[in-house]
């Protein structure tokens, strides 16, 4: 901790240098936006940006901080849900990068949101003395060295959720060990996702960690059950008029997935009719094209192909359904029975918890190791003649029997209840956090 405060000062600087340089640089600008707005978004108006809230709108009531990187927000949704029903407390949410800052200020329940910081001294003294924070929640592992300690040393109550720790993490092992045990050792308690985990913790001497499971669970069985918009209800019903009684959903793919699932698809029409319904990681033209050509290539119609924007002028059943705008997955998933989770054929496979909590059998390319419930998932199944609720396969060939022996299997069995209902067990860890806060005396 001690090596790590005195350096601080110049790694900020050097970011800093950094990311005006990569601004300013019109070759470099496009490519590395992330990065210099990171450190953009930290000033307004040459000022931090904690300054710019008002803590009027906290009504005298000492707020309850919340700190999520990005995508760690998920995490958090579900705890300010149940913050929010219990108490009036203000929620002020922080986080690092710039990727969900409109979704952290505009979710319901947020009072104030802001960058954290970036874990100097002086700049964080400013901002816990602006704030005055009765607690700080940190969702996953981003718990930075200077903000815990400063938020320490004032006796702020400090909790750790839904965390998860491995032995192969940068974290854990080699020069970074020493400065996350001093750092974690700092915080009131860590709830971390599985015992594994906690007993990790407690073999560097950690005792403050207990197993209270993933809060994101939680978030993903409220998303599935959520009312739909009228504009996404609307879009589904046509949906389900144009899809095959059957259909196989590949969500969040990427360029190197759509090889293997487009051919075991194709592979399985005879026996197995279904709709292919492709969601790409990100929306753009460019994919949309390259699984047009791809599609038709491995021998699909041209006339059975269809992007979700174009559905008024389609006439008929689907062999592919291209979805070409954003807010439908959680949707196609429950939709369907069968599921592919992308990324997997190209880097690390994406979230596989709410084909899930859709109940859909599911299936991830080599890549998945990255994620504990695709791991942990292929060792529950209903009996021993039944398929696993995920399965890996690992390529093309491997694929179109993965796909073909799921397709029978679900023709057999009704999984979905089964499924939704290992899932269902593994939520209630917002409770946990819940109670946490109840003992700490900030929320009745």
């Amino acid at each position: 901790m001690t090596l790590y405060r005195a350096l601080q000062p110049a790694l900020l600087s050097l970011f800093g240098i950094a990311a005006t340089i990569l601004k300013w640089t019109p070759a470099l600008r496009n490519r590395t936006t992330k990065l210099w707005t990171t450190w953009d978004i930290r000033k307004i108006e040459g000022r931090p940006a904690f300054e710019k809230i008002d803590v009027s709108l906290f009504q005298d009531k000492s707020p309850i901080w919340i700190h999520a990187a990005s995508g760690e927000f998920e995490y958090a949704k579900p705890v300010i849900r149940a913050i929010r029903k219990a108490s009036d407390v203000p929620i002020v949410v922080t986080y690092f990068s710039p990727t969900y800052a409109e979704n952290v200020r505009s979710f319901p329940g947020v009072t104030a949101a802001c960058p954290l910081p970036l874990d100097g001294r002086d700049e964080l003294e400013s901002f816990l003395n602006h704030l005055k924070p009765q607690a700080l929640l940190v969702a996953r592992t981003d718990a930075w060295p200077n903000t815990i300690l400063a938020t320490h040393e004032r006796e702020i109550p400090i909790l750790l959720f839904s965390a998860t720790f491995t032995e192969q993490s940068k974290r854990i092992k080699g020069i970074g060990r020493n400065l996350t045990r001093s750092t974690l050792r700092l915080i009131t308690e860590i709830q971390c996702v599985t015992k594994d985990d906690a007993d990790l913790l407690k073999s560097l001497g950690l005792e403050n960690a207990v197993a209270c499971g993933d809060s994101r669970y939680d978030q993903v069985l409220e998303r599935l059950k959520g009312p739909q918009t009228p504009t996404v209800q609307a879009t589904m019903d046509v949906v389900r008029s144009l899809v095959q009684k059957h259909s196989l959903v590949a969500g969040s793919v990427w360029s190197e997935d759509l090889a293997p699932v487009l051919t075991a698809s194709f592979a399985t029409q005879t026996t197995n009719p279904h709709t292919l319904i492709l969601v790409p990681h990100e929306v753009s033209e460019d994919i949309n094209q390259e699984i047009e050509r791809l599609a038709i290539k491995i021998g699909f119609a041209n006339t059975k192909i269809a992007r979700l924007s174009g559905l008024n002028r389609v006439a008929g059943k689907l062999d592919i359904l291209i979805v070409d705008r954003v807010g439908f997955l959680a949707e196609l998933y429950q939709l369907s029975e069968i599921a592919f989770v992308g990324g997997s054929f190209r880097k690390t496979v994406h979230s596989v918890m709410e084909p899930l909590a859709a109940g859909c059998l599911t299936i991830v390319g080599p890549l998945h190791t990255n994620n504990r419930e695709a791991i942990e998932f292929q060792t529950i199944r209903e009996n021993k003649s039944s398929p696993s609720f995920v399965t890996m396969a690992k390529d093309t060939e491997d694929f179109k029997h993965v796909l073909q022996h799921l397709w029978a299997a679900s023709a057999h069995q009704d999984h979905k209840a089964l499924i939704r209902e290992a899932v269902r067990q593994k939520g209630g860890a917002t409770t946990d956090v819940l109670q946490w806060l109840k003992v700490q005396g900030i929320i009745p």
